[in-house]
């Protein structure tokens, strides 16, 4: 059985006002639902899978850069304490078993600085965190890697 637009939007207003959604808000719900039931609005998808550990360090630094350039991921614990990281499915995503490790479709990317490098080239359109000037960068670069290797010992 096939339904129309306005079977949808007559069905979906009808719903929410017997759940006592205002009337206005119920209305626009409806053609939302209309329209994304045709195919007129795409279903947004969280593609982004961060595997990481809460208390990691260097999960943290990542997950700051995915909240500083707005974008949606899920987030995946690994329990370290149970050694979660040295399971097979997980060293198929990184062999050295270690958190965080990124998924974005088929890209997997491990390493929290490398992982932050791609987050600034695969969404150009987001917050830019990188400088713009090759000094910038080459002093950002100098930075990630103080802190990775003095300060985070890694």
């Amino acid at each position: 059985m096939s339904m129309t637009p306005i079977a949808i939007l007559l069905g979906g207003f009808f719903l929410l006002l017997a759940l006592n959604v205002p009337v206005a808000f119920s209305m626009v719900l409806a053609c939302i639902a209309a329209l994304w039931w045709q195919g007129s609005i795409p279903i947004l998808t969280v593609t982004m899978k961060l595997y990481d550990y809460p208390q990691c360090p260097f999960g943290q630094k990542v997950r700051i850069v995915l909240a500083e350039k707005e974008l949606s991921y899920e987030f995946v614990s690994v329990d370290l304490r149970r050694q979660e990281q040295k399971r097979p499915e997980f060293l198929k995503m990184n062999p050295f078993g270690k958190v965080p490790v990124l998924t974005d479709d088929d890209v997997v990317v491990y390493d929290s600085t490398i992982i932050n490098e791609y987050l600034e080239d695969a969404f150009p359109d987001a917050p830019p965190l990188r400088p713009s000037d090759p000094l910038g960068k080459a002093r950002m670069r100098y930075w990630n890697k103080f802190v990775d290797e003095h300060v985070m010992n890694h």
